[in-house]
């Protein structure tokens, strides 16, 4: 019996990691997916970029209002589109709702270190999950723009900002839960390594989690999931449980045989010593 424990429990094991392997290789294609949608909205903030390469580095109102009412028009995961020369904000489309977006981001506190990493490293990043200034919770894109004959003047940002969740809404995550697995898709602070959660199947704390880790930008993100069996298909269980039952079974059988058999052969064997 004890046998047949031994290998039951580890050819769990075994199943159990091969299906969390399985389950981490999956887990690359929903990586794969975002960025994916993210790049879609990164090379949406390099076209003001393109213009002003184009025009001298000069958009005009109208030109920025005239592109931005298309692209939005076209995607309705986009809250906001804006341009803020020398890092202050001057143009947001659409004017309605954005009234209070017109700041300096140098000299926000929840965006100014952003700002700079991306000016100074001449990269596009994207925020943590931020409150907007026009209500909700959205997360923004920054494209730092050069300008100049050698393309070293800072001339600004050019801004996407997304609804977080219409922007989730995008994603096949929740088909994970039509293979009965639970899972949390967490962006990691910078300054904390506090996991900020932005799309789960349930509140319940994940046990026994895979959890794949990568990066969106500038951005750490991870998605945890985890199976309520334990990560073993419950037919596959019941299946092995009753290989052990009958292994138990037959292994008890051939003992008692055995045992039988050894009873009946001392049983002759004083016989024949009795006999004169």
């Amino acid at each position: 019996m004890s046998v047949g424990y031994f290998i039951f429990d580890l050819s769990n094991n075994l199943t159990e990691e091969r299906n969390k392997t399985n389950m981490r290789h999956l887990l690359k294609k929903y990586e794969s997916e975002i960025l994916i949608k993210v790049n879609e909205y990164l090379t949406l903030s390099k076209v003001y970029k393109y213009m002003l390469f184009k025009n001298d580095s000069f958009i005009s109102k109208n030109d920025f209002t005239s592109i931005s009412k298309n692209l939005i028009e076209k995607n309705k995961v986009i809250k906001s589109l804006q341009l803020a020369p020398n890092g202050t904000v001057k143009y947001a489309y659409p004017e309605k709702g954005n009234e209070n977006v017109y700041i300096d981001l140098f000299a926000d506190k929840k965006r100014r270190g952003d700002a700079i990493y991306a000016r100074d490293n001449r990269v596009s990043i994207m925020s943590e999950p931020l409150e907007l200034f026009q209500g909700g919770i959205g997360l923004i894109i920054r494209t730092p723009i050069f300008v100049g004959k050698d393309f070293n003047t800072f001339w600004g940002f050019s801004i996407v900002i997304l609804k977080v969740n219409d922007f989730l809404n995008t994603l096949s995550l929740p088909e994970l839960c039509d293979g009965g697995y639970n899972y949390k898709l967490s962006v990691i602070q910078k300054n904390s390594n506090n996991k900020i959660v932005i799309s789960e199947s349930s509140s319940d704390d994940l046990v026994n989690a895979v959890e794949h880790e990568f990066s969106v930008l500038n951005q750490n993100w991870l998605i945890s999931v985890d199976s309520p069996g334990k990560w073993i298909n419950e037919l596959e269980y019941t299946y092995k449980t009753y290989i052990l039952v009958f292994f138990v079974f037959a292994l008890s059988l051939i003992t008692y045989m055995f045992y039988r058999l050894l009873i009946k052969k001392e049983k002759c064997m004083n016989c024949l010593i009795l006999i004169p």
